[in-house]
């Protein structure tokens, strides 16, 4: 949870930056005009997003390298043909439950 500056549109200006908090809870990431106080408060959020839908439009189609129980893998992530896992070394592709 924090503060940040988000950017404004403004028909007079380049551009104008207000302060938002943001905070992350469970799966979703709320944007506040002030922290959260109360449970009420969760209940009051300017938005709400997921952190998937957000992850998905930051990710694209990428392959990313990561660490599983202390192995070297790679998870590549493309909307075509869907998540794939896959050992860095051998390039053998993960079934089942990781």
């Amino acid at each position: 949870m924090g503060w940040c500056e988000a950017r404004e549109q403004d028909p007079l200006q380049d551009c104008v930056y207000s302060p938002v908090f943001l905070a992350l809870r469970g799966s979703c990431l709320y944007k506040f005009l002030a922290p959260p106080v109360t449970t009420w408060d969760w209940t009051r959020a300017e938005k709400t997003f997921s952190v998937y839908e957000i992850m998905c439009k930051i990710l694209k189609c990428k392959t990313y390298a990561c660490v599983l129980e202390s192995h070297l893998m790679g998870l590549t992530i493309d909307f075509s043909t869907g998540f794939i896992c896959f050992d860095a070394a051998t390039k053998v592709i993960c079934s089942g439950q990781l």
